[in-house]
């Protein structure tokens, strides 16, 4: 008898979950044990059948010899595999959230596994142009030929809309929730006492300086979280940039076009790892006073 298809039957709903996951968004442990089933179930499908239709659930569960003896589950198999057509078990799609054994960076949204990739990069620069000439391909395929962009460098232009779109993935990654109050007009949890508002796809700070003559950027900055690592290599990027400048100099800058949350300690924590800076600065030790006579 030639077999035309090999169907695995499995009545956990998490493990089908991880079998149709990707190996780099699940933990070490279970990765190990996915990354072999994949390997040797490659050809095959797999569907789930219910825990009362699983004659695995009999002998792991335990029963007494008289009870198997006559049990028509254990010796046959589930009975709807004894017809031609039958309908297959669809089990609820798991959401991330709740599926365990995920790496918590990773999420089900094309900006969240852009994000993914950001927080690879160790030059915030290099995101920027990496983004920047993506957005240059993607618009150069709507123009003609002739309006196409074909410079070697990036315009001051184009680098402003890549961190606007880089802080546009961030923001959707962290505030979610709070974009979503912003929009439909409900109060704020985490961002209230800064009034935002978004313009733009961009949330931003509202504030009173609303009728103050200082540029846009300025009366509303760019609110971002303060524990992200694509925030923080901004962070660095702008301290580098600064001449090493110190903690509250930086501050005074980055304040100039973004709100950081907890902006004082995520500086602090930058600063205090710049090897240059540790480098010209270095604590100075003092000798230890001698016994009295």
């Amino acid at each position: 008898m030639k077999i035309q298809e090999t169907v695995l039957w499995s009545d956990s709903t998490i493990v089908l979950a991880w079998i149709k996951k990707p190996l780099n968004q699940l933990q070490q442990y279970v990765r190990n044990r996915i990354a072999l089933i994949q390997e040797q179930t490659s050809e095959h499908r797999w569907k789930h059948v219910r825990s009362q239709q699983n004659p695995a659930d009999i002998i792991s569960r335990g029963q007494l010899p008289e009870y198997l003896q006559n049990n028509p589950l254990w010796w046959s198999g589930p009975e709807f595999l004894n017809r031609e057509k039958y309908e297959v078990d669809v089990p609820e799609t798991i959401p991330d959230e709740e599926l365990p054994e995920l790496k918590s960076m990773v999420t089900v949204s094309n900006d969240d596994g852009l994000l993914a990739h950001f927080h690879k990069q160790s030059s915030f620069r290099k995101i920027q142009r990496v983004v920047g000439y993506i957005l240059r391909f993607a618009k150069n395929c709507k123009k003609k030929r002739a309006e196409r962009e074909l410079g070697t460098h990036l315009t001051v232009s184009e680098l402003r809309q890549s961190t606007e779109t880089i802080a546009y993935v961030v923001q959707q990654f962290h505030f979610a929730d709070e974009i979503k109050r912003v929009v439909t007009n409900q109060p704020c949890r985490k961002l209230g006492n800064l009034r935002p508002v978004y313009v733009n796809k961009l949330l931003r700070v509202g504030g009173r300086l609303d009728r103050s003559q200082l540029p846009f950027e300025n009366r509303h900055p760019i609110i971002l979280p303060d524990k992200d690592p694509v925030v923080r290599l901004l962070v660095q990027q702008m301290h580098i940039e600064l001449l090493h400048v110190g903690q509250t100099g930086l501050l005074n800058a980055m304040r100039q076009r973004y709100w950081l949350l907890n902006a004082r300690s995520t500086i602090r924590f930058i600063t205090r790892r710049c090897v240059r800076c540790f480098r010209t600065s270095p604590t100075t030790t003092s000798q230890l006073m001698g016994n009295l006579p």
